[in-house]
């Protein structure tokens, strides 16, 4: 689909809706993106992120006047020069659109993620979400398996997490435009699961910590609501269950945090460190020494 007249209105392939300011503006409505299969992402670092990641991107929407950044201006002309249709808006125009407090002048609308779960890999390592509380704990999760090059996040259809929240892509910080996500049915997980990937949910009651299971083999870690925890369909898919333990006097963790703490280690498993930490001894006149990690008691080792 490539450019018509540069302020637009433009014709839309997918819905036959004209791509246009209001068009941009009813993707805050979650509806109208499950309908068009799109959503909205504002601010030079995921317009950026959304080029260099390839996504499919439908249009960019630009406020020159708001627009003070070098790297907006260039990542904008490259994209127009590929043929990405582009509206040009006033800044009072993009502040309608915009989530953010102090918008920075430019946008896109994106294509969805698309697709089906293919052949598991050895090293693939999914969430999967079924309900959240707090949307923007999404975009965390997606930005931690971005860090630890997580495969993405698995969203079944049966639940009511939208991954494409404004809260959840603002949080994301950009990692989903390159984290894939998946909504299979119930069906579609469950012949893809079958015999070939590891299943571990995160439950306050499990008997074994999460740090006595083996991650190296693909994995997908299932978490549940921040109130209610596993879901009874969620517990029905999981191979095991596991706890975070914790001595004080919390008894749960932010959903973002219990994801991280299990994503990475996954992580550290996959990718043990080889070498001893080394530092400098005080008084060794800048010696560097290497020494063994140290326990809390005393023991030496790993």
């Amino acid at each position: 689909m490539g450019p018509t007249e540069p302020n637009g209105p433009w014709m839309s392939d997918h819905d036959s809706l004209p791509l246009d300011l209001a068009y941009t503006a009813r993707l805050k409505d979650r509806s109208f993106r499950e309908a068009t299969g799109r959503y909205f992402v504002e601010g030079v670092r995921f317009v950026v992120a959304a080029h260099d990641a390839n996504a499919r991107i439908a249009a960019l929407v630009v406020a020159p006047k708001l627009l003070r950044s070098a790297p907006g201006e260039m990542v904008a002309r490259r994209l127009g020069a590929s043929g990405v249709p582009l509206l040009r808006v006033t800044p009072e125009e993009f502040r309608r659109v915009a989530h953010a407090s102090e918008p920075q002048g430019i946008g896109a609308i994106v294509e969805q993620s698309r697709g089906s779960l293919q052949e598991p890999r050895p090293d693939d390592c999914w969430v999967l979400l079924e309900s959240v509380r707090a949307e923007g704990n999404v975009g965390t999760i997606l930005r931690t398996s971005e860090a630890v090059g997580g495969a993405g996040l698995i969203v079944p259809r049966w639940g009511s997490l939208d991954p494409y929240d404004p809260a959840t892509v603002r949080a994301s910080m950009g990692a989903i435009l390159s984290r894939a996500i998946f909504r299979p049915t119930r069906g579609e997980l469950e012949a893809w699961r079958r015999g070939r990937v590891l299943f571990v949910g995160a439950a306050a009651d499990a008997r074994r910590d999460y740090r006595e299971v083996c991650y190296r083999r693909p994995v997908v870690l299932v978490l549940g609501h921040e109130r209610s925890g596993l879901s009874p369909a969620q517990q029905k898919l999981c191979d095991v269950t596991v706890r975070i333990p914790m001595t004080g006097r919390t008894d749960s963790l932010n959903l973002g945090v219990a994801a991280s703490l299990l994503l990475y280690e996954a992580f550290n498993q996959r990718n043990p460190c080889a070498t001893r930490f080394a530092w400098r001894e005080p008084g060794a006149r800048g010696r560097r020494v290497a020494r063994a990690p140290r326990w809390p008691d005393g023991r030496t080792g790993r």
